[in-house]
């Protein structure tokens, strides 16, 4: 039986990585693996492993030899559902519960797979009151990391250094949450401190967003020449860099995100051994706990965001987020990063 995995593999989006990966590891335990790519440009090919390329070229079986496994909004479904009998749907969620309508286009495919035990129950929610069942079609397929690129690697740096690793469009609403770090990391730190903040904003989904900007209008009270150091990135780095490039300068992960399917920048830190700072809400939770960890409280909110009316998501408290990041600082990791590392190879 062919595996037909359509999405779009080339990109920066999370739904991209998403896609890449799960085509790449799937392609590794079963042969007959194709990619159905859906976005196209000059020059793509050069974007492309060799084995993607195979599996983006592969002939598509006849209905009754493959399983579609489409990644994307359950919306956009509708003309790869019409020509399969075996459709199978990710679906990657944040808030508590799921947009009403898509349980339309969710009721006649024949799995649903969901990366984290927070998206199932999101669905769960939404269809408790639908004669719809919904039970035995989800499985959760948590989304992993390769151990072979992500793993322990000597620190760089003597310098104690937060990181972060999400993309910003708003500089107050964003659900990524890089406000709220920013904003608790300069009032709780000095200048005179032995630690940095080092922020890896991916622009993919802003491309003209202005950081500098975004960070004036946040109207930090500590004056500018007062604050501790705070590096920011925008460069985009290839997958099987980011360990080199960027992981190996950091102490602590630390993620205020108000909203998480899986959260896949935190798996990606426990690997190489960091411990995570991340909103006690989310998908990460099936995998970051106050064993590798510590977990941020806060507020259920209604975001400002049409495509989550119906659902909540979580604020962190700047408060607890200033105290879990100098508990960090003040702690000895040894044990954090240990139990970091054996998280992620589960």
């Amino acid at each position: 039986m062919q595996i037909n995995i359509i999405g779009n593999i080339i990109g920066y989006s999370g739904y991209n990585s998403h896609t890449r990966q799960l085509a790449n590891s799937v392609a590794k335990l079963h042969e007959d693996t194709r990619i159905e790519q859906n976005i196209f440009f000059q020059g793509w090919q050069a974007l492309v492993t060799d084995k993607e390329l195979s599996c983006i070229n592969k002939p598509k079986a006849k209905p009754e030899e493959r399983i579609d496994i489409f990644i994307g909004l359950p919306q956009q479904a509708q003309y790869y559902k019409n020509e399969s009998l075996h459709f199978w749907q990710y679906v990657v969620w944040e808030g508590t519960t799921i947009p009403q309508f898509w349980l339309k286009h969710l009721a006649d495919v024949e799995k649903i797979l969901v990366p984290s035990e927070h998206t199932n129950q999101a669905i769960l929610s939404t269809a408790i009151y639908s004669n719809i069942d919904f039970i035995d079609k989800i499985v959760v397929i948590p989304h992993g990391v390769d151990l072979e690129i992500f793993k322990p690697v000597v620190k760089q740096e003597d310098k104690f250094t937060f990181l972060a690793n999400k993309g910003w469009t708003n500089p107050f609403n964003d659900r990524g949450g890089i406000q709220f770090i920013i904003r608790a990391f300069v009032e709780e730190f000095s200048k005179e401190e032995k630690v940095r903040l080092l922020l890896k904003i991916n622009k993919s989904y802003a491309p003209n967003f202005d950081i500098k900007q975004a960070i004036e209008a946040l109207k930090l009270e500590k004056p500018i020449d007062q604050r501790p150091e705070v590096m920011i990135t925008e460069t985009m780095v290839e997958y099987n860099k980011m360990v080199e490039a960027f992981y190996s300068f950091g102490d602590v992960f630390v993620t205020a995100s108000m909203a998480e399917s899986f959260n896949l920048p935190c798996i990606e830190a426990l690997a190489c051994g960091i411990p995570v700072i991340t909103t006690n809400f989310g998908g990460q939770l099936d995998y970051v706990n106050k064993e590798n960890g510590w977990l941020i409280e806060g507020e259920m909110i209604k975001p400002n965001d049409i495509q989550y009316e119906e659902a909540y998501w979580m604020q962190p408290s700047i408060k607890d987020l200033r105290a879990k990041m100098r508990e960090a600082f003040s702690s000895d990791l040894k044990q954090k990063k240990e139990k970091a590392i054996e998280k992620a190879k589960e």
